[in-house]
């Protein structure tokens, strides 16, 4: 979602001064003409008008505003912001409910069902989706929102996880860990619902769309397949690296980012390329594993999270620009897409790392333990939801997450 870029028109009637300054400052002759007039004895003579575009600045990036905390709601697990209504959804996975915040305001709680996981807003609408994997026999786990309200349910096919739109034929998919992928046909009431089942794929975690295409692409975690999808149709699939955690394309250029958090012998590469009119896979092997992937379009950019390293991987089309260090446990990224600022989550040093074109421009503070970033492209705020846990392990090195002591917080960076 661009924004036009502003213009205005400047009209000169001196032509030679308006050519010189054409040529110095790359004005752009049009058609419209201006009217001057020699001397008292001439007609009047008709020269070309000029128009000065003038590009949109970016804006400035942004700072931290303040926390929010979010009483009753225990281990985030995703963020996300509807950007017509304005409401801002956090997904609790231990509390087992949704906190949603309105103009920086806590509005409450809802109870949806065990470990909410991801949350897909619908474009120009109210609407959104959050799936939540588990429950118990006969809860429906696909869950929508109209603002404040939960105003239906739809059914799962077993453990739903990641739910992305679809703009080109207005469908719905989620990703289930059982080897399917289930689409919702449209966002009506009642709408028909079709199993894609992919054969052998286990863990389906992440899920990508081309906007272009309209075609769908989901990796397996479990077998390194990556999966395409035509409409309600499986159409190809082709192999990649192995415990694909995350999948992103960057649009304009057409290339898909597959973010490995568990590499295999046979395929030990973090990070995998492939472009939409060729599935023929570039490894990269920059860091031990990645745990999560974002594209910028402005700048034709992927960046991916490197936990265990402490950095972030660039990317350019099928090449690494570079490899970026940042906080203590970079975990999640995202992108504004109108402006190219990426946002990473520092997990163990609770903050944010602000890049823009590849580079390192800021770091903020955040919460406890940063863990999912939602941006809001018409505002450019961003939300970072804190997971505020910790790992307590006895003497035989059981760990268990501890994520009742802290509420969980939300963090506004605008």
């Amino acid at each position: 979602m661009l924004k036009n870029k502003k213009t205005r028109q400047n009209r000169l009637t001196i032509a030679g001064f308006a050519l010189l300054t054409a040529v110095a400052f790359g004005l752009m002759l049009v058609s419209n003409t201006t009217m001057v007039k020699s001397s008292e004895a001439d007609e009047f003579t008709y020269l070309p008008a000029i128009m000065h575009i003038v590009p949109t600045p970016t804006p400035l990036p942004p700072v931290f505003a303040n926390n929010i905390e979010l009483p009753g709601a225990y281990c985030p697990n995703d963020i996300g912001v509807n950007e017509q209504s304005g409401y801002v959804y956090v997904a609790n996975s231990y509390s087992n409910n949704v906190s949603m915040i309105f103009q920086d305001n806590f509005v409450g709680n809802v109870q949806i069902g065990k470990l909410p996981t991801d949350i897909v807003s619908i474009p120009n609408s109210n609407r959104t989706y959050i799936t939540h994997l588990t429950d118990t026999q006969g809860v429906e786990q696909i869950t929508i929102f109209d603002q404040a309200a939960l105003v239906d349910r739809l059914p799962d096919h077993f453990e739903p996880h990641d739910i992305i739109y679809n703009p080109v034929n207005e469908y719905i998919y989620v990703t289930d860990l059982d080897s399917t992928v289930r689409v919702i046909k449209g966002t009506g009431p009642n709408p028909e619902i079709v199993d894609v089942h992919l054969a052998g794929a286990g863990w389906v975690r992440s899920i990508e769309v081309d906007p272009l295409t309209g075609l769908v692409y989901a990796p397996s975690w479990e077998n390194g397949i990556v999966y395409v999808i035509d409409g309600t149709t499986l159409v190809t699939q082709f192999q990649a690296g192995w415990g694909t955690m995350e999948i992103s394309l960057e649009p304009t250029s057409g290339y898909f980012y597959l973010a490995h958090s568990n590499p295999s012998t046979t395929y030990p590469q973090n990070i995998s390329v492939f472009h939409r009119d060729d599935y023929t896979v570039t490894p990269h092997f920059t860091a031990v594993r990645s745990l999560d992937v974002a594209t910028d379009p402005i700048h034709h950019l992927a960046y991916a999270t490197n936990r265990k390293d402490n950095s972030v991987t660039v990317l350019s089309g099928r090449n690494v620009v570079a490899t970026l260090p940042v906080g203590e446990a970079p975990t999640p990224v995202t992108v504004d897409p109108t402006t190219g600022y990426a946002y990473v989550g520092n997990h163990d040093s609770n903050t944010v790392t602000i890049l823009q074109n590849g580079s390192v421009i800021s770091t903020q503070p955040a919460g406890r333990q940063p863990y999912a970033i939602a941006v809001n492209s018409q505002t450019h705020d961003v939300f970072v939801a804190n997971r505020t846990w910790h790992i307590e392990c006895d003497d035989l090195d059981r760990c268990n997450a501890i994520c009742d002591e802290f509420v969980a917080t939300v963090t506004v960076l605008r």
